[in-house]
């Protein structure tokens, strides 16, 4: 078995992993080692009905990245409200961009 040395170590290669490695990386002179247990993720050949709402401080990091310019824009877009429910409980929630004073 292999040895690798880093300051940092994150467990973790999804959206808040990748995105900490990045900004570490960007800011900072920290070796960092990013471990993931699943294989590389690609693009799915069809959509799904996924959804990730990010909010402004989220946006604001991908963008300090350089990822938020990269995002597909088919599959990519602004909103102002949204709401999200579970169709298998009672569980709901509502997401008005106006009520914290934003454009979206």
């Amino acid at each position: 078995m292999s040895s690798i040395k880093a300051d940092i170590a994150i467990v973790g290669g999804g959206l808040i992993g990748s995105a900490l490695a990045l900004w570490l990386a960007k800011n900072t002179d920290y070796s960092i080692v990013l471990l993931e247990r699943n294989s590389l993720m690609v693009r799915p050949p069809e959509r799904n009905q996924r959804v990730v709402a990010l909010g402004a401080l989220a946006t604001g990091l991908l963008d300090d990245i350089g990822v938020l310019a990269k995002l597909d824009s088919e599959c990519s877009h602004p909103y102002r409200r949204m709401f999200v429910w579970d169709e298998n409980s009672d569980g709901e929630l509502a997401f008005d961009a106006g009520a914290v004073d934003h454009p979206y």
